[in-house]
Order: C-alpha cells, then structure tokens, then sequence
C-alpha cells in the first residue's frame, strides 16, 4: 500500500503506461477503469482543435480533497479480515490533511486496491465513472 502511494505521489500519471509499476497493486477492474478513462482523455485530446484545451481531468483522481494530490501519506492503519481489507491512509498536501480508505481485496491469491473512498464522500471508482460519461459527452464531434 505504501508502495502504491509513494508511486502515485512521485511519478504517479493518467496515461495507460504509467499505470504499468502498480498495476499488479490494482484490481482487475479498478485497472480496467483507469485504462479505460486514459484512452478516453486521448480521443478527447485527439478531437479538440488545436487551439482549445482537450476536456481533461483537472488534478488528480486519486484524490478528491486537493485538487493536486498529496505530498505526504502521514500514517495507515489498517483493518484485515480473511477476504477483505480496509486502510486508512492518512494524507497531507502542505497544511490541508484529509483521510481516505482503501479498500483492498483477494484477488488471485492476493491483496490488491480495489477501491478508494474519499472522506469526503464518493470514492475513485464513481469519480471515473462520473469523468467517463462526461468525457465522453464533451468529446463528441460537433454536429
């Protein structure tokens, strides 16, 4: 888990290459989303003109608190069952702190995120729906 957000903290990306170094921290539909939702932020940008910005995320996905991420996972502590798994992870971006949990499943014999719920509410897998549908709303060719 730590793993993961120093990843994303550092290097951390939208394309679907840059997924590639904790893409066996993700579940398969987790990762699926996120591949889905960079090919879908690359036919945006392919459609826009050349002198209007493509419809993009503005900051980061993985966190609904600060619009840039955080600097600082501060601590976890975790809750583990047989099958499923909870961690919160407490985080920082300068003086703003804010704790997310995520949620962790067996999958193939071992954990992997399946899920990040923002404390203040929603979690990552709704933002990428939500994004999806209105990506792919704005990035209709005008009629």
């Amino acid at each position: 888990m730590r793993d993961f957000y120093r990843w994303e903290m550092r290097d951390g990306g939208h394309s679907e290459a840059s997924l590639e170094p904790v893409r066996a921290l993700l579940s398969r539909k987790l990762h699926s989303a996120l591949v889905a939702v960079s090919r879908q932020e690359s036919a945006c940008a392919r459609a826009a003109p050349p002198d209007m910005k493509p419809y993009i995320i503005d900051g980061d996905p993985w966190y609904y608190y600060a619009q840039d991420g955080a600097k600082e996972l501060v601590s976890t502590s975790a809750n583990v069952s047989t099958q499923a798994a909870s961690v919160d992870a407490r985080l920082r971006y300068d003086d703003l702190a804010w704790t997310d949990t995520v949620i962790l499943a067996k999958e193939s014999g071992r954990w992997v995120i399946a899920d990040i719920r923002f404390e203040q509410g929603g979690s990552l897998t709704a933002s990428l729906l939500q994004y999806a549908q209105a990506a792919a709303t704005e990035c209709r060719p005008p009629a």
